[in-house]
């Protein structure tokens, strides 16, 4: 417990609160919101090598971005074990986002599994973030997530208009977006160290960042659809998946 106590953060703590409870810009002042320089319409997923790859596909269409090589020698999180895809959403193409996929198989140690290494991974999670400071907003990992077929649908939005489907029951994991009109979404893969090929495992993915991954990662690779809460609605629940696919091909 000592030991624990040296590890508390030592900013103030009133300030990462409003930052977390303040809901700031456009859309709570009831205006319309333009997507973001790193938000398409289509999420497209880019592997996280280092910082400056992260910024320029954010920022690309800022002066300056190129001039910062030093950037490159930065990196937050990815290692040996952990690799991880992101990309960017904005409420300026819809209220909330889906995201649908094929499910690497994992370790349900919360549900009382044992240990074992014959899975794919040994664990994954898709959290939203802000993308300046880092900061989490919400995160969902495996085993808070349902699958059909081996596939499963997360939404992410607000919680003022979340659907009444947007349930485990009704087969769908909800995330929350965060504070902001954009949000940075990370998926991340821990390798298992031991367990059966995973060629399309996010860490096979060969530089450079938003060449290979949506060809490596195929059926794995998370695809969008935005939606309004009434439209999602109308898919019930549980969730009419042929409806649900009828809307991803319908763009």
């Amino acid at each position: 417990p000592d030991a624990c106590g040296l590890l508390e953060p030592t900013l103030p703590t009133l300030v990462n609160e409003f930052l977390t409870n303040a809901e700031l810009g456009p859309i709570n002042l009831g205006l319309s919101v333009p997507p973001s320089i790193g938000a398409l319409p289509e999420l497209k997923w880019f592997k996280f090598f280092d910082l400056l790859s992260t910024y320029i596909h954010h920022s690309e269409a800022l002066p300056g971005v190129a001039d910062l090589p030093e950037l490159s020698a930065l990196d937050f999180a990815r290692n040996l074990d952990n690799s991880y895809l992101m990309g960017y959403v904005s409420q300026g193409y819809g209220e909330m986002v889906s995201l649908e996929a094929k499910v690497p198989s994992h370790r349900n140690t919360v549900r009382g599994d044992e240990t074992v290494a014959d899975t794919q991974v040994r664990y994954f999670s898709i959290c939203s973030n802000d993308f300046y400071t880092r900061r989490m907003f919400d995160c969902v990992y495996d085993e808070e997530i349902p699958t059909q077929d081996n596939k499963a649908i997360i939404l992410v939005g607000r919680k003022a208009t979340r659907p009444s489907n947007a349930t485990f029951e009704c087969g769908v994991a909800w995330l929350n977006w965060g504070i902001y009109e954009e949000s940075m979404l990370i998926y991340r893969q821990m390798t298992p160290g031991a367990g059966p090929a995973f060629p399309e495992a996010i860490r096979n993915v060969p530089m450079p960042s938003g060449e290979h991954e949506e060809q490596v990662v195929g059926d794995y690779y998370p695809r969008s659809h935005y939606w309004s809460k009434e439209a999602f609605e109308r898919l019930g629940c549980p969730v009419d998946r042929a409806k649900f696919n009828a809307a991803q091909t319908d763009r």
